[in-house]
């Protein structure tokens, strides 16, 4: 939810794989739906649903997502993957081609003793604590990026 908060209605745009490679889809955003208790501040329940305009084509580079069962129970220390088209190092300008970093989930305990208040149960906490490629650092607090499981 928290992603689309700042983009205008005329530039919503979902862009989805390399974006200067054929394969790829550019379609119009006809709305986003939000949780009706996403918090700006907290983050808590940051999940939207997006509505295109016009269908995507699926494809071997395009495929829908599924959500996790609201039971289902990851185990600490699973390999996990972010995705975005951010910046690749500090300061840098947004990639090209969608990226991937892989992490893993965080013992949320540990979580919330190093981001004291920062966690609900809603949320998952995955980094990793050593450092190195990263989509969101527990240190510095950036913003937060799609979580693949």
């Amino acid at each position: 939810a928290h992603s689309f908060q700042c983009l205008k209605r005329a530039t919503r745009m979902l862009e989805r794989g390399d974006l200067s490679n054929a394969n790829v889809q550019a379609r119009k955003i006809k709305r986003i739906i939000s949780h009706p208790y996403f918090n700006d501040y907290t983050y808590d329940y940051d999940i939207a649903v997006v509505e295109l305009q016009t269908p995507a084509t699926f494809s071997s580079f395009i495929q829908p997502i599924c959500l996790p069962d609201a039971t289902h129970s990851f185990p600490v220390g699973k390999d996990l993957w972010v995705t975005g088209w951010g910046a690749t190092a500090e300061g840098g300008s947004g990639a090209s081609i969608l990226q991937k970093a892989e992490i893993r989930l965080i013992n949320q305990t540990v979580c919330n003793q190093l981001l004291t208040d920062q966690l609900t149960p809603r949320m998952m906490c995955v980094g990793i604590l050593t450092g190195g490629v990263d989509a969101y650092s527990i240190k510095k607090g950036r913003k937060r990026q799609p979580l693949c499981v």
